[in-house]
């Protein structure tokens, strides 16, 4: 199909859209514990060291992920100032430019309608809102790789014979290079044992792709030795033995906890998420006969995702935040089904009418219920001496967590908001009007998660870490130490605005000394430290601790530079 002007208009007219949906209060929330906070702080090494080759983490080398993300993080930095919005902006503008992509995609395999229903179900779920208005590292990863899907699925569309062009193969090899430096190496794997599943659904179609293999192969290798090969000169094979142990690490253990996009099971990222694509996408399994073969093929490709990301979420449990990718073939097969419900070739089912009710009554239920209950905080501070006893041996947090949270009708009627959009898309599919029903909902969605983002997940980060980021910021211009006891934490890194010189590697400290030495040596300035409140019994009796306050589940502590000259009278009073 050729490209018109009405499709550049339509990609603009998405593109600002997109803008729309991930710009507006990007920066309004503090950069999540985790994931968010660990990239913003190698980025802003980056720009405080001048190494860019190299990512650092806490100043010491780190390989957790490939540069790509850190050098557009850093360059934001740049350019809007070292604050939470220029380090989501990467992220939101991948955004920007995927909305185009997908129409540009649907329109080359179906339709100009299928492009704009599949860029608009993408849009519609909470994952894809969520992923663009946070700072990690997967939103360009997963534009590089629909990109070689939809490259491979060209190369083996079924009209194009037996003479297939290699030039796609080596476009999908660069962009699985790109995608590699951006999330790791892990992603090869994962594209090699698709094209593998696709090779044995269709061996007696096609001979072994030995030569697109290693025309393959050869592409990724040249785009990875970008980085990785100029790290390989510098560092030698340790550095690649080490990085490699370190992405097979990531897989098989458990990421740092509290971050906002782990939703600690891939299931409900795939169900509740992908909503309402996940309650749209199951008639999409059957072939429809207005498919093109190129949609066909890439319908298998889709398939290919999906369920390798499915088998690699059961045999690897941890990695949750790779799972996010699943929103693509998600969104892809729920426009595949629209578009037959639209042009009525297929009626809406009553599964897609239960699951579309339940799965949204439970968003509705969820939404709903929390601002009610932080309405209600006479009634639940009534069970505050229940919970308090159960705090002190199991929750590492006080039960008035909440506190200082403020809530109002306002939140309640995002809930009401949604349950009226249910209501409506059930008015409509009784009344036969497909178009309207389909309308409602993604529009809807679109809108109740635009607002959720920007106002729920503020609540939850004001009550889950705003006293540690108040507690970091009030020091950052301070010369001093900060450190945190018993769990790891980059937004102390972060918030903190931590120097060189208060780092181990500028006293020729170990990483793994250098809290004993904060502890125990004669510092040069006053250290402060943060730990857990059901961990603070054994830091409220070190004798070089003064504890400065509690405050909603956490203990904060100083040591004076001259503390050590006040140990021996603190001892006799004890």
């Amino acid at each position: 199909m050729t490209w018109t002007k009405r499709d550049t208009i339509i990609s603009l007219i998405l593109a600002c859209f997109a803008g729309f949906l991930f710009i507006p209060m990007l920066g309004t929330p503090h950069l999540f514990e985790g994931v968010e906070a660990q990239t913003a702080e190698i980025s802003r090494e980056m720009l405080l060291t001048g190494v860019f080759s190299q990512t650092q983490f806490d100043f010491q080398p780190s390989w957790n992920y490939p540069p790509v993300i850190h050098w557009l993080q850093a360059l934001s930095m740049r350019l809007f100032g070292v604050n939470a919005f220029a380090v989501r902006f990467p992220s939101a503008f991948a955004g920007i430019l995927t909305l185009p992509l997908l129409y540009a995609l649907g329109k080359y395999l179906s339709s100009p309608q299928f492009g704009i229903l599949w860029a608009t179900c993408y849009a519609a779920t909470f994952l894809a809102s969520a992923n663009h208005r946070t700072a990690v590292v997967f939103p360009f990863a997963q534009m590089f790789i629909i990109l070689a899907l939809w490259l491979l699925s060209t190369h083996y569309a079924p009209q194009r014979g037996k003479n297939l062009a290699l030039r796609r193969v080596v476009g999908a090899g660069l962009c699985v290079g790109l995608a590699a430096i951006s999330i790791g190496i892990v992603i090869i794997p994962l594209i090699a044992t698709m094209w593998l599943g696709y090779w044995l659904l269709h061996r007696k179609t096609f001979d072994a792709p030995v030569t697109e293999t290693a025309v393959f192969l050869a592409c990724v290798l040249l785009i990875s030795f970008l980085w990785f090969g100029g790290e390989l000169l510098q560092q030698g094979v340790p550095f690649f033995r080490e990085f490699t142990m370190l992405q097979i690490r990531q897989l098989t253990q458990n990421p740092i906890s509290n971050d906002f996009i782990n939703v600690h099971s891939h299931w409900k990222m795939l169900v509740f998420g992908c909503f309402p694509a996940s309650a749209l996408m199951f008639p999409a399994f059957r072939k429809q006969r207005a498919d093109t073969a190129p949609l066909q093929t890439f319908k298998t490709w889709m398939l290919l995702l999906g369920g390798g990301l499915i088998l690699l979420a059961i045999i690897l449990p941890y990695k949750s935040h790779g799972f996010s990718i699943i929103v693509l073939p998600v969104s892809f097969f729920a426009a595949y089904s629209l578009l037959a419900i639209l042009r009525q070739q297929a009626p809406i089912s009553l599964g897609i009418k239960v699951l579309t009710v339940c799965i949204g009554g439970l968003w509705v239920l969820a939404l709903m219920s929390l601002p009610l209950l932080g309405l209600q905080m006479a009634w639940i501070q009534g069970f505050e001496t229940i919970l308090s006893a159960i705090q002190q041996s199991t929750l590492p947090f006080p039960v008035h967590w909440w506190e200082n949270v403020s809530w109002s009708v306002w939140e309640i009627s995002i809930g009401a908001a949604l349950g009226l959009v249910m209501l409506l898309i059930l008015f409509f599919t009784v009344r036969k009007q497909p178009f309207e029903a389909v309308s409602t909902l993604l529009f809807g969605t679109t809108i109740v998660f635009f607002t959720v983002n920007t106002r729920f997940v503020s609540k939850y980060e004001e009550a889950s870490q705003g006293m540690l980021v108040e507690f970091y910021q009030s020091h950052s211009n301070e010369e001093c130490y900060i450190h945190t006891l018993g769990f790891q934490s980059a937004l102390a890194l972060y918030y903190s605005n931590k120097q060189a010189s208060a780092s181990a590697s500028a006293q020729n400290i170990p990483p793994e000394d250098f809290e004993p030495w904060l502890l125990e040596a004669d510092i040069d300035e006053p250290a402060y430290f943060v730990c857990k409140i059901h961990e603070a019994k054994q830091w409220r009796n070190h004798l070089r601790l003064v504890e400065l306050y509690e405050k909603r589940g956490y203990v904060f502590f100083k040591r004076d530079v001259k503390a050590h000259q006040n140990l021996a009278l603190k001892q006799i009073l004890r």
